[in-house]
């Protein structure tokens, strides 16, 4: 047993460093809000607490009593304070061209958390409201079309979109003992999605056209955490902790209603394009892994 600690402490110090920095990496791509989430409810997000962000790590295995973390519902039973954390992402993009230059900016909230103790160290409640998936997006294009042998139309195209999957969650967690806490999390999911287009015409013959799909839908989600302390591996007061999260599939039941902007009498009103289509947005099973080796009080 001895043999097979040493092998995983020596595993975990020669773990490559640029495997790391490819999930770090990853994770701000999918938060850049690029044009690749145009099709479907967005790219995956990761709500990291500031604790874990700075160290350059994911946390589920950060066995940290006075800070809280979405990563391991097993990590709330482990609480002896009552905390409070949120995130927050800003982007800015500068493009320039000969012509012309564009700055686009975005401030939006990540997530926010609360944790307290029902028992010190013993049993944690959660509370918060995160984001599961991000959309953001937005496409302004110029062309032309040939109505008739002279009358060339020139038009702009203005496409956007924002919203995502959100979670509502409220969990708990058990330190059943000083090797082992367990936790469970219920989640309210809701995706609130925003599409829209617009087409501008240069000849007043063609009128504006504008469209509004708007995607809205509800389930609820679960979540499992567990965390195992091993202590004495090498050295009398190192330990090593090992967390595991596993997110159960989610099937959303959805619904898309589209309208569009028209002249009725003289009054601009919004009209219902078409019924409201229905159907399912699937969220896969989503599982994390962690190992976290402290050498002394001083070194992780």
């Amino acid at each position: 047993m001895q043999t097979i600690k040493k092998i995983l402490v020596v595993l975990i110090l020669l773990y490559p460093a640029n495997e790391l920095f490819a999930q770090i990496e990853g994770a701000s791509q999918s938060r850049s809000g690029s044009f690749y989430s145009l099709f479907g409810v967005g790219y995956p997000t990761d709500n990291i607490n500031p604790r874990s962000l700075g160290m350059g790590i994911l946390g589920v295995s950060l066995d940290a009593g006075h800070s809280n973390s979405l990563q391991n519902p097993a990590l709330w039973g482990r609480n002896g304070l009552t905390t409070a954390s949120s995130g927050f992402n800003f982007q800015q993009f500068n493009t320039a061209n000969k012509s012309s230059e564009s700055v686009n900016a975005l401030l939006e909230a990540g997530y926010i958390q609360l944790t307290f103790p029902v028992f010190r160290e013993k049993l944690g409640v959660s509370a918060s409201l995160y984001s599961v998936t991000r959309t953001n997006y937005r496409f302004v294009t110029f062309d032309s079309t040939v109505v008739s042998a002279n009358n060339v139309v020139n038009y702009a195209s203005d496409i956007r979109g924002t919203g995502g999957v959100n979670k509502m969650e409220v969990g708990f967690g058990w330190n059943v003992n000083k090797n082992i806490a367990l936790g469970y999390a219920p989640a309210f999911t809701f995706i609130s999605q925003n599409n829209s287009r617009d087409v501008f015409f240069d000849q007043s013959g063609y009128s504006t056209n504008n469209l509004d799909s708007k995607i809205t839908g509800t389930a609820l989600g679960h979540r499992f955490g567990a965390l195992f302390n091993f202590r004495q591996l090498i050295r009398t007061n190192d330990r090593m902790s090992l967390g595991l999260s596993a997110t159960m599939p989610i099937s959303i039941d959805a619904e898309e209603n589209i309208t569009v902007r028209k002249l009725v009498s003289g009054q601009e009103l919004e009209v219902s394009l078409r019924d409201p289509k229905k159907g399912k947005i699937n969220l896969p099973l989503e599982l994390k892994a962690g190992l976290s080796y402290y050498p002394n009080r001083l070194v992780n």
